[in-house]
């Protein structure tokens, strides 16, 4: 019997072995991107001028003077330390939100690594499609809560104008620039491969069960036909 079952193993008209496939290459995909908006030096930028500046996820590598190229942590222990309270407020909220984003990413980028070594055949070692599933679903909650905690924490958003920057008194807006762009497209990419790995599956489960019962089927036409040769003998 063909191992495609047919018409039978296809989602939408595609087989499901290529669907197997995008998927693998869409996870590649987000993997890429993970790495890349942790390395990105555009996370954020604030003023305009003489007083714009620009900085990663944890680092402000756009900054000038005695605060150039120092991380978030750094810049706002010092501005605490000077009672300079919009940078503090800032500069704090900006290496906290980093924080938590860098720890919940990196747990995302564990658990993908160990999906993609299993994938590509890596470990020898297989897992079912529900642990599959289970794995892409909590890689998906740690990206996402590292997303959301990141914008909350921040404050940070790409509908301000951020002409403005923080002084000693008060906290400017902040706008968040290609490192945010990449965690929101990786968000709906991870979404929709687990919607797209829940279809396939139940695809997959339909048409192994109606190959195990056609098999069932034949295995009893073969034992009655020998059953009724044996008899004419």
């Amino acid at each position: 019997m063909n191992g495609d079952y047919g018409e039978g193993n296809t989602l939408c008209r595609v087989r499901i072995r290529t669907w197997n496939s995008l998927l693998t290459w869409v996870f590649l995909l987000n993997f890429s991107l993970m790495v890349s908006g942790l390395v990105t030096p555009r996370w954020v930028r604030q003023g305009s001028r003489d007083t714009m500046w620009r900085g990663s996820l944890m680092r402000c590598g756009g900054c000038i003077g005695d605060w150039e190229d120092l991380n978030y942590f750094s810049i706002s222990k010092e501005a605490n330390k000077h009672n300079v309270k919009g940078f503090y407020k800032t500069f704090s909220s900006l290496y906290k939100s980093g924080l938590v984003y860098l720890v919940f990413e990196v747990l995302s980028i564990v658990g993908m690594s160990l999906v993609l070594a299993l994938k590509l055949k890596i470990l020898k070692k297989g897992f079912s499609a529900r642990i599959f599933l289970f794995l892409h679903t909590l890689i998906t909650v740690f990206h996402t809560i590292g997303t959301i905690s990141w914008f909350s924490i921040s404050r940070a958003s790409f509908f301000y104008t951020c002409s403005g920057s923080s002084d000693y008194f008060r906290a400017a807006s902040i706008c968040a620039t290609t490192g945010p762009v990449i965690s929101v497209v990786t968000e709906f990419l991870l979404v929709l491969n687990i919607i797209l790995q829940i279809l396939v599956n139940k695809r997959t489960v339909s048409v192994n069960a109606v190959a195990s019962c056609s098999s069932s089927r034949l295995e009893k036409v073969v034992i009655t036909t020998e059953h009724m040769m044996n008899h004419s003998k």
